[in-house]
């Protein structure tokens, strides 16, 4: 990744055994032109911290970064770019060396399961509700499984296994929007 730096500001943070410096660097991607922020501390990557320590306003620099569990870590830092990228000159869609953007957006996919998972929960909750109400002990945890399964298929609208009479007044359920007079 090259960038351009807009601003390096330090901060000394104190800790139970002294202290550390933070350094919290304002930079545009010279790749996709957008602006963003990172915090360099200086027990991290003692390397890029020296060098981004003495960093000014307009300097361009290569950075590497690794991905170190959910975060971006610079692992490397030079001066200077290669100019496929330079500053006045951000890479397109399309243009060699430029890389589209990931969506941080859920799949449809990603979305039905999720869907699937709040019905579940929500049908966990109600069937604990249900068995509890005016129960003597602790309703078994089987129990609170079969119902909760009921209330998801119901929920999908697989009533096989509910009582015809049963199916036959939920068909004939109104809605509040009937019920009420015009």
């Amino acid at each position: 990744m090259e960038i351009k730096i807009i601003d390096v500001t330090s901060t000394t943070k104190p800790t139970a055994k002294g202290s550390y410096i933070e350094l919290n660097v304002s930079f545009r991607d010279l790749g996709t032109g957008r602006v963003s922020g990172k915090k360099i501390m200086s027990f991290t990557n003692k390397e890029v911290f020296e060098v981004l320590a003495q960093a000014k306003k307009d300097d361009e620099f290569t950075v590497k970064a690794e991905k170190d569990g959910n975060f971006w870590q610079w692992t490397a830092i030079t001066k200077g770019v290669s100019g496929a990228t330079g500053a006045n000159k951000p890479a397109t869609a399309g243009s060699p060396g430029h890389t589209a953007p990931r969506s941080n957006f859920e799949t449809p996919e990603e979305r039905a399961q999720r869907q699937v998972y709040i019905i579940r929960q929500s049908s966990l909750s109600n069937a604990i509700a249900t068995l509890t109400v005016g129960a003597k002990a602790t309703p078994k945890t089987e129990a609170i499984l079969e119902l909760a399964e009921k209330y998801t298929q119901f929920v999908f609208g697989k009533t096989a296994d509910v009582s015809d009479t049963v199916q036959q007044d939920l068909l004939n359920f109104r809605t509040l929007s009937e019920d009420i007079p015009n």
